[in-house]
């Protein structure tokens, strides 16, 4: 199966909820990560500081992402470092396919049960205490 990507698309989503999101954004730089010219950018949105490092050229892509949880305790990070990007990846449907383990018993979920289980059901009891 060959999966069609459309980068320009899942950008332009993906800029116009940063846009929204974002209060402040500010252009760091112009440098160099592992010999690769990237623009460094800063941002900010009402829980997280961002950075990000894009590549320059004709496809334009992110090479580093780093997320700061301001609101959070401690201020975790997160940090990524893409390299890499396949935008025509081969996949076979077998990388799709689930084979259970020996054993594994099918759960039934309340969205699955057949409507006729569910007719003439009244209002349960409250639980958790005596009767």
């Amino acid at each position: 199966m060959k999966m069609t990507r459309h980068p320009e698309i899942r950008t332009s989503l993906c800029v116009a909820l940063l846009a929204r999101r974002t209060q402040t954004l500010a252009y760091v730089e112009r440098t160099a990560i592992d010999g690769t010219p990237v623009h460094h950018l800063a941002g900010r949105t009402e829980t997280v500081d961002y950075q990000v490092w894009i590549t320059e050229g004709a496809q334009p892509l992110p090479l580093r992402v780093v997320l700061i949880y301001k609101n959070a305790e401690g201020q975790p990070q997160f940090r990524a470092q893409f390299a890499d990007w396949n935008f025509s990846p081969e996949i076979q449907d077998a990388q799709f396919a689930f084979t259970p383990p020996e054993g594994a018993q099918k759960i039934a979920f309340l969205a699955q049960l057949p409507k006729i289980a569910l007719q003439g059901t009244t209002t349960p009891e409250p639980t958790g205490g005596q009767k």
